[in-house]
């Protein structure tokens, strides 16, 4: 017997370059013990997603589903193509882990792509929590490895509508949203983790005085997209009062008040093109920060070079320092777009962030049941203030053609996808 389906690949050195093939790979033996087989069901493709490609050799996300070896040449060459990993729900096909049943959904990490695959799950930390112990995926971090059955008895063929819309919207944010809360709520407030985890990287020093916003001016850099809406949301709404920031200034592409109006400090947001202008830079003096601290989720352009002369020329002698989280979005890997990032650099004081071992650091002071449910809770908040409203879900039912994963990965290849919109996918 064999089961018929696409599977979507890409190549590992050119990201753009992509096929669906349709194929019939072997049904592999049943599940063993301790192992469930589930394939995606309703998952997101959005511009993160695209990073998961574009940096899949050097963070091990290509590790995560590697390429069937029964895929024609050349597609089944594991180290020539790649299935790129995204988020949202899979449904079990089939369990040999008695608390998990065909039928259900777990949340978690699963490939852009049509196949069913088989997770080596043992339970995580708290109920309804597991994690993949599979010899593939030790490479990854632990982020990647979790996977939750929010709710045992759902089954997505019995959901209404509006039950699953809210969960595609889920599979479009939750992942970034993490990454801007856990930026204000625990880098730059108490207890002011490291950005990279618990201690950070050797040379990238972190403590309050680092993080402490109270006499600060944040600059947002690259201010459009969903992390940076996680971030403000909670810049604004989510901080203990008197911990700052003094001032905030967005810099974007597309200008709006809309996110910074309920700010109860001043706030700005300009285009990349003003970071050149005096008026900027003299607004930002007006404000007579201690410190400069700037959020860099990847601008357009030459803005960083922009930005890091702009602070030397105009705030020489006040700390400034940049908190690295993301870079344009664009259909190239990783030895390109990064070393192009790199080399124009300009902004002071670079430290990367990363979700993962920031979860991590958390989850082991506080617990995994204390986490969690701070987090959810923030979530929720995040959704009730609407911040997920405006989102227009292009949804698709297939993986090959112009309407399925394979159209979606050209259009967000080539920085096409509109604003304010997202791929869904329901299979």
């Amino acid at each position: 017997m064999a089961t018929k389906t696409y599977v979507h690949v890409v190549k590992k050195a050119s990201i753009a370059e992509h096929a669906s093939i349709q194929v019939d790979l072997p049904d592999p033996p049943p599940s063993s013990q301790g192992q469930v087989r589930a394939r995606p069901v309703l998952f997101s493709l959005t511009y993160n997603t695209l990073t998961y490609a574009r940096m899949g050799t050097l963070l091990k996300w290509w590790d995560a589903f590697p390429v069937p070896v029964a895929l024609p040449d050349p597609y089944g060459d594991q180290s020539q193509y790649g299935i790129t990993p995204c988020w949202g729900y899979g449904e079990c096909l089939e369990s040999q882990i008695s608390d998990i049943s065909p039928g259900q959904l777990l949340w978690g990490y699963w490939p852009l792509s049509g196949h069913p695959v088989d997770l080596t799950l043992v339970k995580a930390d708290m109920q309804g929590h597991w994690k993949d112990v599979s010899e593939q995926r030790k490479s990854l971090m632990t982020i990647y490895n979790r996977y939750v059955v929010r709710d045992p008895a759902m089954r997505l063929g019995e959901l209404s509508e509006a039950k699953v819309d809210a969960m595609a919207r889920e599979a479009v944010y939750r992942p970034v949203w993490e990454c801007g809360y856990l930026l204000n709520r625990f880098n730059l407030s108490e207890p002011y983790v490291h950005p990279h985890g618990s201690t950070g990287p050797p040379g990238q020093l972190w403590s309050a005085a680092k993080g402490d916003l109270t006499s600060a001016i944040v600059i947002v850099h690259g201010g459009g997209g969903r992390t940076a809406q996680a971030f403000l949301d909670g810049l604004i709404n989510n901080r203990d009062k008197g911990t700052g920031p003094l001032a905030l200034l967005v810099v974007t592409g597309s200008p709006s008040a809309t996110a910074i109006k309920a700010a109860d400090f001043p706030a700005r947001a300009i285009e990349y093109a003003a970071i050149s202008e005096k008026s900027t830079m003299a607004w930002v003096l007006e404000q007579q920060p201690k410190k400069v601290v700037v959020v860099d989720l990847g601008g357009r352009g030459k803005s960083s070079a922009d930005l890091g002369e702009a602070i030397k020329t105009h705030m020489a002698g006040i700390e400034a320092l940049t908190i690295g989280v993301g870079g344009e979005p664009k259909g190239e890997a990783f030895d390109v777009t990064m070393l192009a990032q790199y080399r124009q650099g300009g902004l002071p004081d670079r430290v990367q962030m990363n979700t993962g071992p920031i979860r991590d650091a958390l989850v082991e002071t506080m617990g995994a049941e204390a986490y969690f449910k701070i987090v959810n809770k923030a979530w929720e908040a995040f959704v009730g203030r609407g911040n997920m409203d405006d989102l227009d879900i292009i949804w698709g039912r297939r993986v090959d053609g112009e309407d399925g994963v394979e159209g979606g990965w050209d259009t967000v290849c080539k920085g096409e996808m509109p604003a304010n919109s997202a791929f869904v996918y329901r299979l």
